[in-house]
């Protein structure tokens, strides 16, 4: 067993395995953000609409942190702008990106040419932190794909950008794969900026298996290298406490990586 990534999403504090990742303090949870949806052009044209189908259901009736909904068609031979779509309120903006989405779709014809040719998921995220708009920090992207990177390296000042104004990044990966080398690229993203990535083969699932937009601070996150078997205890979660609160819903998720077969997986709290 190689890689066991443990997210206990409730603040907006991060933990990275043994290694505490210290970084500048750009925004802080309440601050408004962006709720980016990227998806590749690789997807059928139902599958945007299969992965928002939860927030879809949901904007407009439940608060949330989002100021304004961006969207953007990636691994297309001409590449696209990030359209950030203005609203009075955030489920104005969400509804107004969710009709663009239904009409823009998928367009066979701007797909790569042959599965040797990489995504260029990486370009366009590095394109979404260097934008000059407002409420880029605490941003969620949710990202549908299914063509892998050909990179194996990820910038560092990607990265380092990523984690600086805290983005987090939940990732559905759709199977088959249409082309690419390094599907390992996008998990080894998503451990080092406490994000979330899921294999699926149909969109439809993501919802159950990505966390909430609604609830989207990490508390506690660690990577852990295993090997064989045994038990590990973890360092203990400690959370505020909230005064006149007495009940706090907390999510935990594991998600786990493997060179070989996982048979159990046991954990409890």
């Amino acid at each position: 067993m190689k890689l066991p990534i443990l997210l206990l999403p409730a603040l907006f504090l991060t933990v990275n395995g043994c290694l505490r990742v210290s970084v500048p303090i750009k925004c802080s949870p309440t601050d408004p953000a962006t709720l980016l949806f990227a998806y590749s052009n690789d997807v059928e044209s139902y599958d945007p609409d299969d992965f928002l189908i939860a927030i879809t259901n949901y904007i407009g009736k439940t608060p949330v942190k989002y100021a304004i909904t961006a969207t953007v068609r990636f691994d297309t031979k001409n590449k696209e702008d990030i359209v950030f779509h203005e609203g009075e309120t955030m489920s104005d903006s969400y509804y107004t990106a969710y009709e663009y989405l239904w009409e823009k779709g998928t367009d066979p014809s701007q797909r790569f040419d042959s599965s040797e040719t990489g995504s260029d998921v990486l370009d366009m995220l590095e394109r979404f932190v260097d934008t000059n708009r407002p409420n880029i920090c605490g941003s969620m992207v949710l990202i549908a794909m299914k063509r892998s990177p050909n990179e194996i390296e990820i910038p560092k000042k990607l990265l380092e950008k990523l984690r600086e104004y805290r983005i987090q990044l939940s990732i559905g990966m759709s199977i088959p794969s249409s082309g690419g080398l390094h599907p390992e690229t996008i998990s080894n993203l998503v451990a080092q900026t406490n994000g979330y990535s899921v294999i699926l083969n149909d969109f439809k699932w993501t919802s159950d298996t990505l966390p909430q937009v609604f609830t989207p601070y990490i508390y506690y996150s660690l990577n852990l290298k295993l090997s064989g078997t045994g038990t590990m205890v973890l360092p203990p979660v400690t959370l505020p406490s909230l005064p006149g609160k007495v009940y706090r819903e907390l999510g935990l998720h594991i998600g786990v990586r493997s060179t070989g077969t996982v048979t159990r997986l046991f954990y409890k709290f």
